[in-house]
């Protein structure tokens, strides 16, 4: 099993406070990069948003499945869903918090697998560059235990 982040848009995460979805528990991302990271079933997802360099954690979920677009269009009716080429459905998922942001001392040792991988720069609380979590990272063990304590 592994661990890994996704990063939302501001946007998704508006959107979502908008949906009434605060508090329910997190079971749905839609993105374009999850097989190509080889996220796959049985794997944890946190789902992370950045503005104005601040880096909320949105809540974290197991993946149940990951479905094309077009095959989780056919099967569910979600107009709340913003654009991706995949889908991940979760389950287990935590509540989902839009104004939870991590601790800046906490957000500068997260660390990611991969050999290139360098520390994220936080300045003044802040993250400095919103593209350093874009996209899928896989986690570190070490960070995961440190995200699964600011979700408990």
């Amino acid at each position: 099993m592994s661990h890994f982040t996704y990063l939302w848009t501001n946007e998704c995460r508006l959107n979502s406070i908008a949906a009434g979805w605060e508090g329910k528990p997190l079971d749905i991302s839609a993105g374009s990069a999850f097989t190509k990271r080889n996220v796959q079933k049985g794997d944890i997802m946190y789902v992370l948003c950045v503005d104005k360099g601040l880096v909320y954690l949105v809540g974290r979920m197991k993946v149940a499945r990951i479905l094309s677009r077009e095959v989780y269009d056919a099967e569910f009716a979600n107009p709340n869903l913003w654009p991706g080429d995949e889908v991940v459905i979760g389950e287990n998922g935590t509540p989902c918090r839009f104004n939870f942001t991590i601790p800046p001392e906490k957000l500068k040792d997260l660390r990611f697998e991969s050999k290139k991988a360098e520390p994220l720069l936080v300045k003044d609380g802040k993250l400095v560059e919103a593209q350093s979590l874009r996209s899928v990272r896989e986690l570190y063990w070490e960070s995961v235990a440190e995200l699964n304590k600011l979700l408990s």
